[in-house]
């Protein structure tokens, strides 16, 4: 018998709005457009309690969210030009609707997702289109939402999210707004309401991507027994980090107070994980980071604009930078530190320009390969405050789209300060990471 079953699906619209007899069309920006070929963002909220009429009333609040995020609702669209041999893509607001899914987890218990070492395979059946490219959004739903009732009480809430019209910010501005309108705080407007207007871009030309470089290769199932990848939940308490903090900053010309919490942790990651591989002083290492954009184009974007805002930026040292000397931790968290703090709006502008010039789609092989770590999503994001009306969830998990080898997926932990971090490597490297005392000395 299958851990988890799909009872029923349906396809829900905006409760309100409704489209114009030529439907609005919105603009995809270079932020946007990098992502076509890359999967979907999948994260959920696991809860301990759910109400008897808890589909009911998860319907009809996520309505009507879309009311305000209505776009979601739409598909992709494009226009060719057989001149250029290229396609522009944009959002099409045609009103087409999302997909909700209701299942079963008949085996599945709260218990059994909150185990830091736990069953990946069945966390990634708690979440639906696990093998989505943005690209195929133009017949499949941006979002799609899984709501999977446990054995023993309790309830998953996963969503898959378009990276074509979202990052993790969105994301969660979206689960943020859907739980506020569910638990009755929006009363008759939104709090926090999405920010659509892409005049708001900073720049305004049309992008045309070739078609030559629109090729789709489908990224292999996670759950094929020729798989060696294994996936764990690692938790940093807020005492752990202030340590390694203190340890990163000590050497580093008193620049402890600039090195920030998620720094030392990455640099406490990065440095393990190197140790447990294969590598030689001399190679080239890289850790990719996802940068947020929202705050560093002038003039800003703002909080809640509704859309792509990020850039992945690149950290490269040799082996032996990360591993060699007893300040090996400061000197990665420095450089990570140094990295960040020179993205100016000068660079992001760089950035778009020549993505206009010259599009350059991401491809996972290209962004996390042998040799480096790429990170996701962010430990300042609202997980937590996502009450629908029957109490805050007790653990965030994603699910397994965009997870090579090398995945370092960020959330805040359920307490104030701390952090948890989802690790996703070879199965030898992770088991050795778990048997490396001094590394697992740094959490829990």
């Amino acid at each position: 018998m299958e851990r988890v079953r799909v009872i029923s699906t349906s396809t829900l619209q905006p409760a309100t709005y409704t489209p114009h007899s030529t439907p609005q069309k919105i603009h995809l920006t270079p932020w946007d457009l990098q992502f076509l070929l890359v999967g979907a963002i999948q994260k959920g909220i696991l809860f301990t309690y759910s109400p008897h009429d808890l589909l009911h009333l998860l319907k009809i609040s996520l309505s009507r969210a879309l009311d305000y995020f209505y776009p979601l609702a739409g598909r992709l669209a494009c226009a060719e030009d057989v001149a250029k041999d290229a396609k522009r893509y944009y959002v099409e607001c045609n009103n087409e609707g999302v997909e909700f899914v209701h299942a079963v987890g008949d085996g599945v218990t709260v218990s059994d997702i909150l185990k830091p070492e736990y069953d990946f395979d069945i966390i990634h059946r708690l979440f639906s289109q696990n093998e989505l490219l943005n690209i195929e959004c133009d017949v499949k739903p941006f979002l799609t939402v899984q709501v999977t009732e446990l054995a023993g009480g309790g309830c998953f809430i996963g969503c898959t999210l378009s990276h074509m019209f979202s990052d993790g910010a969105s994301f969660w501005h979206l689960f943020n707004s859907w739980s506020e309108i569910c638990r009755g705080s929006a009363g008759c407007c939104l709090s926090n309401p999405p920010v659509l207007d892409r005049q708001l871009f900073p720049h305004q030309a049309q992008v045309w991507i070739p078609n030559k470089k629109l090729t789709v290769k489908k990224p292999a199932a996670r759950n094929k027994p020729t798989s060696n990848l294994r996936e764990r939940m690692f938790h940093f308490p807020r005492q752990k980090i202030t340590s390694l903090k203190h340890k990163a900053g000590v050497g580093q010309s008193g620049n402890n107070e600039k090195i920030s919490s998620l720094q030392a942790v990455l640099a406490y990651i990065w440095r393990a994980v190197t140790s447990h591989r294969p590598v030689q002083g001399d190679d080239d290492l890289h850790l990719n980071m996802g940068i947020g954009d929202r705050t560093r184009t002038a003039p800003a974007l703002p909080a809640h604009y509704l859309g792509n805002a990020i850039r992945l930026v690149k950290c490269s040292m040799k082996g032996e930078e990360i591993l060699q000397g007893k300040d090996s931790l400061g000197r990665v968290a420095w450089q990570l530190n140094t990295l960040v703090a020179s993205q100016t709006c000068t660079l992001v502008m760089d950035f778009i320009d020549s993505w206009i010039e010259n599009p350059r789609l991401l491809l996972l092989e290209s962004v996390i390969s042998v040799n480096s770590l790429g990170t996701s999503s962010s430990p300042r994001f609202n997980v937590y405050g996502n009450d629908f009306g029957w109490g805050r969830p007790v653990a965030v998990r994603s699910g397994g789209a965009n997870k090579p080898g090398g995945k370092l997926t960020l959330f805040p932990g359920a307490e104030d300060g701390s952090m948890d971090v989802e690790i996703c490597l070879q199965a030898e490297t992770l088991e050795a990471l778990e048997r490396d005392g001094e590394f697992m000395d740094g959490i829990y």
